[in-house]
């Protein structure tokens, strides 16, 4: 009996160790070496068929409500391909999804893995120096002109706009740990430069506009004294992204040509270019939107039902999009406003969890910021970008949100379990009426 029971404790110890290194493996390399960490998510979800048994998992609120919102997200997903009254929509489309549907498996696994705040932030860390350095090189070597190793740029900037957030949060976290401050300032600026490299306008601009966000999350938090250090933060890298851009010329004359682009399409004197095919596809999408306002016309259909009624120079390019590049509208024209409904709950569900921390530990506090700049940074990168509508994007966003959500609840798990003072003064009170 006892020999089963060591064995059976040996092998789930050997099956959390093994979390352990996919865990970190997701953050380390999602931004340079990608099938990594797509392999590593799966096998932390096949894993948490293990582990969901041994957690209480009905009795964890937090993963109780973010699954509920993630596998909302999948099941409207779902309805408007049953309901889909246009031929481009099919279910073999879901794969992207699946990142959703498992999150009940992945935070089961999450759960149990011993691993601080502080190392998930030096996690964060890792990555972004690995992903720069990528950059770099491919920028050195290829001489591209936006540089992002073996990604699209725009999903390289995001991505390092996201963990970017993250690292920001570990700035203050340390602060007056030298090594580690420095180590969080420098990944911060490593991200900045890297965004700058890729030469992603939307990255670029969305990572200034979540710093800004930043001073006021902040102060929600009651954290006052940190606001006057963000704000010579912000100003130090908006500096730092200044003098890189001065070296990437690319990068610069994309930023300069926003506005004539815009004016352009306004006047209809262009149509062809990243922004003027956003454009019809924003104005394309509310107009189809409106015609079908329920379930829309079926989850992947959007850009194929755009391009119908789009102006037809920009067609066939918008043809070969897997989404509308605005998180908000795509949902709108795929799912409807069923869709548009789930996509903002696994939005802002998250968010309300994260604030409950405000009042608490310190830990807590940092945990709980930078849940709700992850979540954030999502928003404000989606009204240019479709960021669920990628595999890496979702994958940390799951990750991410199931560890610290899980860590919250661990927590809170910790105190419920450990008795008050009150408590403690109480149950001796009643031992000594009756030893009397």
């Amino acid at each position: 009996m006892n020999m089963t029971l060591k064995t059976a404790n040996a092998v789930n110890s050997r099956k959390i160790k093994f979390a352990t290194v996919l865990f970190a493996a997701i953050y380390i390399f999602l931004v340079s070496l990608k099938p990594i960490s797509l392999v590593a998510f799966y096998l932390l979800a096949i894993l948490g068929l293990f582990f969901i048994t041994k957690i209480d998992f009905m009795h964890k609120r937090n993963f109780v409500l973010f699954s509920l919102v993630s596998i909302a997200y999948v099941v409207t997903a779902v309805l408007s391909i049953v309901f889909k009254d246009t031929p481009y929509s099919a279910y073999d489309h879901l794969g992207r999804m699946a990142y959703f549907a498992v999150v009940p498996l992945v935070a089961s696994t999450v759960y149990l893995l011993d691993i601080s705040f502080r190392r998930f932030l030096y996690l964060n860390a890792a990555g972004i120096f690995l992903a720069f350095s990528v950059a770099l090189i491919d920028r050195i070597v290829t001489g591209t002109s936006r540089a992002a190793g073996m990604y699209n740029p725009n999903t390289y900037a995001d991505m390092l706009c996201v963990m970017a957030v993250v690292v920001t949060v570990g700035v203050f976290y340390f602060f007056g740990q030298k090594k580690e401050n420095i180590t969080m300032f420098l990944a911060l600026i490593a991200s900045a430069i890297g965004i700058v490299l890729s030469g992603s306008r939307g990255a670029l601009i969305s990572f200034f506009i979540v710093l800004f966000l930043a001073y006021w999350v902040f102060s929600f938090f009651g954290e006052n004294k940190q606001k006057k250090l963000l704000a010579i933060l912000f100003f130090v890298i908006f500096l730092l992204a200044s003098f890189a851009l001065a070296f990437s010329s690319d990068t610069k004359s994309r930023l300069l040509r926003i506005v004539d682009s815009v004016e352009q399409w306004y006047n209809g004197t262009r149509v062809v270019g990243s922004i003027p095919y956003r454009l019809e596809m924003y104005t394309g999408g509310l107009k189809a939107f409106v015609k079908h306002p329920i379930l829309g016309y079926g989850y992947h259909a959007g850009p194929q039902v755009v391009a119908e009624i789009c102006n037809p120079e920009a067609a066939k390019a918008i043809r070969g999009f897997s989404q509308l590049h605005n998180e908000y509208i795509t949902a709108l024209v795929n799912s409807g406003i069923i869709g548009y409904i789930a996509l903002m709950a696994l939005y802002l569900v998250p968010i309300s969890l994260f604030y409950k921390a405000k009042d608490r530990s310190r830990d807590e506090k940092y945990m709980g910021m930078a849940g709700i700049l992850v979540v954030l940074s999502y928003m404000v990168l989606g009204i240019t970008h479709g960021e669920l509508g990628y595999e890496y994007e979702s994958v940390f966003y799951v990750t991410t949100l199931t560890y610290l959500l899980g860590k919250l609840q661990k927590i809170q798990d910790g105190k419920r379990d450990t008795p008050s003072e009150e408590s403690v003064h109480n149950a001796n009170n009643r031992g000594s009426v009756e030893q009397r």
